[in-house]
């Protein structure tokens, strides 16, 4: 088909409206009219841990002993503190001891042992070594998943074809 695939995985939204990509994924849906926008499904996400980290933590964690634990944030502190407050989590901003501004950076070093970080019930359930972190302490995590492209979608045959292979895998996961 002569297509090819430039993957850029980063965190910050890229402009479609100025071309900074064709397709995004995202977890939000845009509002800039201009662009179009699929909602392909929420994903569960969870507090996990490595099997590491728990066994050296000196007590159970629990709701009760989770203001003791380390956390790794993924979005601004503020943000991530809302959040497990949310879901009635007693942590503040001591807990927090790693920042990461990135999904891949936050899950490396969840796997290394260095703390509790949110990541999805889809990666956090098959990854050997890793468990979940406060079972039945709190409701899940909802995140949404947008596929977003310019509207040169109904016109790109291209743009409309991996378009369309990202939102029947995506709604695999």
């Amino acid at each position: 088909t002569g297509l090819t695939v430039d993957l850029i995985a980063k965190n910050s939204a890229a402009d479609l409206r100025r071309r900074e990509a064709d397709i995004a994924i995202r977890n939000f849906r845009p509002d800039q009219p201009e662009l179009i926008a699929r909602k392909i499904k929420d994903v569960a996400a969870r507090l996990y841990v490595s099997q590491g980290y728990i066994e050296r933590f000196a007590k159970p964690l629990s709701v009760e002993t989770v203001a003791e634990a380390d956390f790794i944030s993924l979005w601004s502190p503020d943000t991530y503190l809302a959040a497990l407050a949310g879901a009635g989590l007693p942590v503040d901003r001591s807990n927090l001891t790693i920042l990461a501004d990135s999904h891949l950076v936050h899950w490396e070093l969840l796997k290394a042992g260095l703390g509790i970080g949110m990541v999805p019930e889809f990666l956090g359930e098959t990854t050997p070594g890793i468990v979940r972190a406060l079972e039945g302490a709190y409701t899940p995590f909802k995140f949404p998943i947008w596929l977003t492209t310019h509207r040169e979608l109904n016109t790109s045959r291209r743009v409309r074809m991996v378009f369309d292979f990202l939102a029947e895998e995506l709604g695999n996961i």
